[in-house]
């Protein structure tokens, strides 16, 4: 049987069966690994992205994703339908539980996962390690909570 190395495997156009999603940024902002993206457009048949954000309705309206790796303006990369985010306080000063829910921040906090629901309060992950550093969320972005 061949082995398959990470090399091999390339990000697929299409959500339903894929584990990476080639996206693009067409703002003029950075993204960061782990920041929660949102589909608002194509560019030459890949979807381009902007920072999900919880203001409204229309902020987490449509396809969700999270970041594989840093995502600079103007640049291609991959976003993910889930991934294993750790290395992360879910302590939520000393009264967090495997099971707490994570929202999609909102204004200064788009983009990132927050502890408690803004907004429209869309739960994007659930703690499945309780530390104050170095804990660990599942986001899901398939199924939200």
């Amino acid at each position: 049987m061949p082995v398959i190395k990470n090399k091999s495997i390339q990000p697929a156009g299409s959500f339903n069966y894929a584990e990476g999603i080639k996206v693009y940024n067409g703002t003029a902002d950075d993204f960061s690994t782990n920041q929660i993206v949102q589909i608002n457009g194509v560019v030459g048949g890949v979807g381009s992205v902007r920072l999900a954000d919880s203001v409204s309705a229309d902020g987490v309206r449509g396809r969700v994703l999270v970041l594989k790796h840093d995502l600079p303006a103007g640049r291609y990369g991959v976003a993910l339908p889930w991934k294993i985010v750790e290395g992360v306080d879910t302590s939520r000063g000393g009264g967090g539980a495997v099971g707490d829910l994570w929202f999609i921040g909102q204004n200064a906090d788009k983009g990132n996962l927050v502890d408690t629901a803004v907004g429209v309060g869309r739960p994007q992950a659930r703690t499945i390690k309780v530390d104050a550093t170095n804990g660990a969320y599942l986001v899901d972005c398939i199924t939200p909570f």
